[in-house]
């Protein structure tokens, strides 16, 4: 297949019984990256396929007082615009709380990696020196679906 080919083969069994050669092409810009076409002798089908976003837990403070007194009209001004950074594709700014007088805070986000966090916290490290604790955490309705393979696993031992 050729390096600029964009579409994928799959045979029957991997799509329905009814498509003799089933053609995938990949996820199209209009659609954005949930949704695939393929033919299956009857016409264009979708597949639309759950992109699975992780919840991180953000916790960041300043350095200094003074750096975070200097901070405040930027992060005003970035909230009063209606906070263009925080929702983009692949990620979502959740809920954020901040404590002015020590300059610290804490939000949840949802990304799809730790990529699309970074992306969203690099101006402000630049910008402001702030410092960042990232850490993976897990909704409860998360950790009540996980519980039982990790509860399998650890019985094993």
């Amino acid at each position: 297949m050729a390096a600029s080919d964009n579409r994928i083969k799959a045979s029957r069994s991997q799509i329905s019984s009814l498509a003799r050669v089933v053609t995938l092409q990949k996820p199209s810009s209009t659609f954005g990256s949930f949704c695939y076409f393929f033919y299956c002798g009857h016409g264009y089908r979708t597949i639309r396929r759950k992109r699975l976003l992780q919840h991180y837990l953000i916790v960041w403070s300043f350095p200094t007082v003074e750096g975070a007194w200097e901070s405040c009209p930027g992060f005003a001004e970035y909230i009063n615009s209606g906070a263009p950074g925080d929702k983009f594709e692949g990620f979502e700014l959740k809920y954020r709380v901040c404590e002015p007088v020590s300059g610290s805070g804490v939000a949840i986000a949802e990304a799809s990696d730790i990529g699309k966090v970074w992306a969203h916290l690099g101006p402000w490290i630049k910008g402001y020196g702030i410092e960042f604790d990232v850490t993976a955490v897990v909704s409860d309705a998360q950790f009540a679906s996980m519980w039982p393979g990790v509860e399998a696993a650890a019985a094993v031992v």
